[in-house]
């Protein structure tokens, strides 16, 4: 079975290919704007050549769709992060029962070690 720390890792290596993957498609600032002027395609469910076999933008976000698995990613400003709900719903998807509070919990004492840093609305990797 895996352990939350595993789960964690395995989002970590996923959301890092996925910040290569806008830098490279879509660019490093204003990424909604793009897509609400439609500069960028609002989704995509072909992609080919990648580990991500999908996007669908949705709000302030986007959902990254790979072989089995979704990773959800929230923009702030020019930031790009990830919600606290966003890692829960990782989480479960991986068949891991766990608590929101304990998802919460987790997070924030990656913030405290320094690994992540939270801006009131995402957790960004530093």
């Amino acid at each position: 079975m895996n352990s939350l720390e595993n789960i964690y890792s395995d989002f970590i290596k996923r959301f890092q290919s996925i910040l290569v993957f806008i830098v490279k498609n879509f660019g490093t600032k204003s990424i909604l704007i793009k897509k609400n002027k439609r500069l960028i395609p609002e989704r995509n469910l072909s992609i080919k050549d990648s580990n991500i076999k999908g996007y669908v933008f949705h709000g302030s976000g986007c959902q990254f769709i790979f072989k089995n698995l979704n990773v959800d990613i929230e923009f702030n400003n020019d930031n790009i992060g990830f919600t606290e709900w966003g890692f829960y719903r990782f989480v479960e998807s991986e068949k891991f029962h766990i608590t929101e509070e304990e998802v919460n919990s987790f997070l924030l004492e990656k913030v405290k070690n320094n690994e992540l840093a939270y801006d009131g609305k995402i957790y960004v990797i530093k």
